[in-house]
């Protein structure tokens, strides 16, 4: 009789688990409808990024009304939102080089021309700039690396 308890008690245990792990997969593949989940304080045209860990950030760069630096935070795929103060760092994160995991971030500047901020050693790492160019372009831009097995090359594309 002992031996029937215990069976069913692993059979209800493993419908139990199966259960659980399919509700976890389908809350990954369900699609919601739309649905304000945060408002950020700036456009986040070039300053949104997703880091490696999962995390989504959301940089501002400044233009937001309110003063300091700071970024916004989600680490459960956009669903919630934390503001994030850093004080007296340059914030940025746009793309990431999966081999070394320095990031690279293009600035342009009326009448100074155009920059990178390289990281070494990852987000919390030195930061490099470096004036790539002489050309100011008046637009939101993106950009795109190629990787090779040596260095970090940026080649900036523009969208109009």
């Amino acid at each position: 009789m002992r031996h029937i308890y215990l069976l069913y008690l692993m059979l209800f245990f493993s419908v139990y688990i199966l259960i659980i792990q399919e509700s976890k997969a389908a809350s990954d593949t369900i699609i919601w409808e739309p649905h304000v989940v945060g408002v950020p304080p700036s456009d986040a045209y070039i300053g949104l990024s997703l880091l490696e860990n999962g995390e989504i950030r959301h940089y501002n760069y400044g233009e937001q009304a309110e003063i300091g630096s700071f970024y916004l935070s989600s680490r459960d795929k956009g669903i919630t939102w934390e503001k994030v103060n850093i004080l007296n760092k340059v914030p940025f994160a746009d793309t990431r080089n999966p081999l070394s995991g320095d990031y690279i971030r293009l600035i342009a500047a009326p009448g100074m021309g155009t920059y990178a901020i390289h990281t070494t050693g990852g987000l919390e790492g030195c930061r490099e700039l470096v004036k790539v160019s002489d050309v100011y372009v008046d637009r939101k831009c993106r950009m795109s690396i190629p990787l090779t097995h040596e260095s970090l090359h940026a080649c900036p594309t523009f969208t109009f």
